[in-house]
């Protein structure tokens, strides 16, 4: 994602807590819902194929992963973090003389910052964060990247006043795989060094590296304020999942850490089992979060309707088709109304046409794509279809990370989501199949092969477990007539 940098453009304000606060006033102001439709939508009308060629065609139809519809929940989503974003600026108003002399102390070189409470900017309260939950493949990562990055710029320099340091409004970070804190903590100055790089600044990466954790946290305290920053947005908060419950502890234990030292909002992206790592009786329940859910569509929903639609007008096959009930049907009964998947069913089609010399989206050819290609998924929409409410929409995750060519993080979140789920023997039979499609189709590692052999092998005791069990109410049932 490219980083934008703009010079302030201050606008008016009648809210006397924001009027002399420049990084309030500098932020673009709140868009309607109207614009916010205008500003965030990637409808791909442009898109073309060069020329007639397989190649670009193909090439073209990759593109329509980049597709964006926002819906009112995606902007009722912004509006609350741009709300946060100002809320957390409030206490943080460079012009103010206790900001001021914080600002003086922190650039004393004998200035300790332990990141214990800090009651040094007014108020000492715990900043607001907000949590974006549902499963894998509705859009909650596409939306939060695509809307922050289009209606905010990363960073604001302010070279009419005396700031010495720029602003940065968000900051994408992504939960490390093994769920460490040094990882994370590794990653936020990856994010920094990132948005800084058109100045002239050090690399925090190379800085820190190798620190004591408490030093990076510290530290990260003290960027976090130096460089104003907003909001701190954690993705894949999933990964959470595979880490064990005293590395769990130890990062909720920084979250809290970094909104109230940092005094920096933060929003959680991850699955509704991950959220679930907040324990209800745990103190950090008050913390979580202002929760939002993004779901799948309804077959008879607008959104289901606009995006079906959009996709009929990105076609680059030669023999076009026209929308109908047929299809709009299938597409629903295939994709139980992810947008993600319905995206990849319709991109793999046609270059499935296009290479085949069919050049035409057929029922049999949608039907025989879904058969080989979505395997892994199989046997989370049939549980979706039989209103099963387990968590196999996780496995969308895994296909995630093999779309995105992290085998050994698909496989770490496969081993966990098998020792984590009660199965029937359809859904494990779903699953050995899409085991052999990974063993198959994917360029594995030596330790890869042997991870999904292991993974395989505690499928195939669990489906030998169920047959035994099955058989043996037979012959029960057998006895007693």
């Amino acid at each position: 994602m490219k980083t934008t940098i703009v010079n302030a453009k201050y606008h008016e304000t009648s809210n006397p807590l924001h009027a002399n606060n420049p990084l309030i006033t500098a932020l673009p102001p709140k868009v309607t819902a109207k614009n916010f439709k205008a500003a965030t939508t990637i409808k791909l009308v442009n898109l073309k194929a060069v020329d007639n060629s397989e190649g670009e065609r193909i090439n073209a139809v990759r593109q329509l992963k980049k597709l964006f519809l926002p819906n009112f929940t995606h902007f009722e989503i912004y509006s609350h973090l741009y709300d946060t974003i100002v809320s957390t600026y409030e206490d943080r108003n460079p012009m103010a003389s206790e900001v001021i002399e914080w600002t003086y102390e922190l650039a004393n070189p004998e200035f300790d910052f332990n990141g214990e409470d800090d009651d040094v900017l007014e108020g000492g309260t715990t900043t607001e964060s907000s949590v974006l939950t549902g499963p894998s493949g509705a859009g909650k990562s596409t939306f939060a990247r695509n809307t922050i990055a289009r209606l905010f710029p990363q960073v604001i320099c302010h070279p009419t006043l005396d700031l010495e340091n720029p602003q940065i409004t968000y900051l994408f970070v992504e939960m490390p795989h093994d769920g460490t804190r040094s990882g994370l903590c590794m990653n936020i100055f990856r994010a920094l060094d990132k948005a800084l790089q058109k100045f002239n600044y050090p690399s925090y990466v190379r800085l820190y590296e190798g620190e004591k954790i408490t030093k990076m946290e510290s530290a990260i305290h003290v960027l976090f304020r130096e460089f104003h920053v907003g909001l701190c947005v954690i993705d894949e908060f999933q990964n959470l999942n595979v880490a064990g419950k005293f590395l769990r502890d130890e990062m909720l234990q920084f979250f809290d850490s970094m909104s109230n030292n940092a005094k920096v909002s933060i929003l959680k992206i991850g699955t509704s089992d991950a959220i679930k790592i907040i324990d209800k009786k745990h103190q950090h329940l008050r913390r979580a979060g202002y929760p939002t859910e993004l779901t799948a569509y309804s077959k008879g929903s607008k959104d289901w309707g606009l995006l079906v639609d959009t996709l009929f007008t990105l076609q680059f096959v030669h023999n076009k088709i026209e929308k109908d009930d047929k299809l709009n049907d299938l597409l629903y009964d295939l994709t139980c109304g992810f947008p993600y998947a319905l995206v990849k069913l319709w991109q793999l089609t046609q270059i499935e046409a296009i290479n085949s010399g069919k050049e035409k989206i057929t029922l049999t050819l949608l039907r025989s794509v879904y058969k080989r290609q979505f395997s892994l998924l199989h046997a989370v929409f049939s549980a979706i279809r039989r209103k099963n409410t387990s968590r196999f929409e996780d496995l969308i995750s895994v296909q995630q990370f093999l779309d995105k060519g992290e085998v050994k993080q698909a496989i770490k979140h496969l081993t966990y989501f098998i020792k984590s789920e009660q199965f029937n023997g359809p859904a494990l039979v779903h699953m050995v199949e899409a085991v052999d499609a990974m063993q198959s189709d994917i360029d594995l590692s030596p330790e890869d092969k042997v991870a999904i052999a292991k993974v395989k092998s505690a499928l195939e005791s669990k489906l030998a477990a169920i047959k035994g069990q099955e058989s043996l109410n037979s012959s029960e049932q057998v006895e007693a007539a």
